[in-house]
C-alpha cells in the first residue's frame, strides 16, 4: 500500500497503557467469554475473528477492523488486515475493505497511535466517506496496541516469506452515532488483556525468540468438511457443570430465538434438524447461532467428532 503524501494527521488518541474498566460490566462479561472459548482457539486470528463479532455486539459497533504490520524475511515490512466484523452481514465487503479505508489505516499504524471519534467526512476521501454514511458507518475511531511479542502469520502461512513480527495492531471501529467517551479505553482494556491471555495460550510467540528462528507449522492438508447445517452443536460443558440443567442457563440468554435454539440442543441433532424442529429460519438460525457461539453457550463438532472452531462459523455467519 502506498503512503498519502496529501494526508492530514488525525488528532491522536493518547497512548494509555492501563485503560481503566468503563462501561459496566462489558469488559467483565467479554473477558469471561474469552476465558471459556479461548481453549478451543487454535490460531490469534481466529481469536481476533471472535472478539471482532463479540465487540460489534455488545459495544453497538457497526464494523470492526484489525490490522497489523507485518514483516519479511527480506527486511520489508507491509500492513495487512487480520479481520474484520460487520453488524450488518448484508454489508458489502467492499464498503469497508478498500483502498481508501486501508490507506487511513496504514498511516495511522505507521504513526503509532489511535486516533478519537471523528466523522467519516473528516477522516476519508468524499466518495468513501459518502459510501460510509450511506450505510450509517458514520464516525471512525482508532485504538493502537502495541506488544513486543510476535504475532504469526496469517493462518501460519509456512510457504511465504512473512515471518512472526512484533505486535503493532490498529483496531478501527465504526459507528452510527459519536461514541461515548469510554467506549475505546473500554476497549483498550480489553485488548491488552487479550494479549496477556493469547501469550499463555500460545497464541504469540514470546519477545525474546528471534523471528527467523521461529518454525512455523505446515498448513493442514486440505480436506473435504461438511456445510454449516451438517454442524452438531454442544453445549459447553461450563455450562453444564456450573448450572446443572440447560432450563437454568437459557435463562440467562436473552435473546429468545437463541434461547430457543439452545434449549433443542442435544449433543446430536445437526443444525438442519435443530432448524426444522425450532422452525427458525436461516436468518433467524444464524443470529441465534452467532449469539450462542459468541457468549460461549455451545461449541460444534462436525459429524464425525471433529471439534470446528468457532471463528471459522463466526466468519462464515
Amino acid at each position: 500500500m502506498g503512503s498519502n503524501e496529501n494526508h492530514t494527521p488525525l488528532a491522536p488518541l493518547p497512548t494509555n497503557r492501563n485503560p481503566q474498566p468503563t462501561m459496566g460490566n462489558h469488559q467483565l462479561v467479554i473477558f469471561t467469554q474469552l476465558l471459556r472459548i479461548a481453549m478451543n482457539i487454535q490460531h490469534i486470528d481466529e481469536l481476533l475473528i471472535w472478539l471482532g463479532h463479540t465487540f460489534v455486539q455488545r459495544l453497538e459497533l457497526e464494523a470492526i477492523q484489525f490490522w497489523t504490520q507485518q514483516a519479511y524475511s527480506n527486511g520489508q515490512t507491509s500492513v495487512e488486515l487480520r479481520a474484520v466484523v460487520c453488524r450488518n452481514p448484508s454489508l458489502p465487503q467492499q464498503i469497508v475493505i478498500n483502498s481508501h479505508v486501508a490507506e487511513i489505516a496504514e498511516c495511522t499504524l505507521n504513526e503509532r497511535h489511535g486516533v478519537m471519534p471523528q466523522a467519516t467526512e473528516a477522516v476519508f476521501s468524499p466518495l468513501a466517506a459518502q459510501l460510509l454514511t450511506h450505510n450509517h458507518l458514520n464516525f471512525w475511531s482508532s485504538y493502537f496496541l502495541n506488544n513486543q511479542s510476535l504475532i504469526p502469520p496469517m493462518n501460519n502461512d509456512a510457504t511465504s516469506e512473512q515471518i512472526p513480527t512484533p505486535v503493532n495492531m490498529l483496531i478501527a471501529l465504526f459507528t452510527a452515532q459519536n461514541p461515548v467517551p469510554r467506549l475505546i479505553p473500554t476497549l483498550g482494556n480489553i485488548m491488552e488483556q487479550t494479549i496477556t491471555l493469547a501469550r499463555k495460550r500460545n497464541l504469540l510467540y514470546p519477545a525474546e525468540l528471534h523471528p527467523a528462528s521461529i518454525q512455523l507449522p505446515s498448513p493442514p492438508p486440505k480436506r473435504n468438511t461438511p456445510s454449516l447445517m451438517e454442524l452438531v452443536p454442544l453445549k459447553t460443558p461450563e455450562n453444564e457443570e456450573s448450572n446443572g440443567n440447560a432450563a437454568h442457563t437459557s435463562s440467562t440468554i436473552s435473546n429468545r430465538q437463541a434461547r430457543r435454539l439452545y434449549l433443542a440442543v442435544d449433543g446430536h441433532r445437526s443444525l438442519s434438524d435443530l432448524s426444522t424442529l425450532t422452525q427458525l429460519n436461516t436468518g433467524a438460525l444464524s443470529q441465534a447461532l452467532r449469539t450462542l457461539l459468541i457468549q460461549g453457550h455451545i461449541q460444534l463438532r462436525e459429524p464425525g467428532g471433529q471439534a470446528v472452531a468457532s471463528a471459522h462459523v463466526l466468519a462464515a455467519l
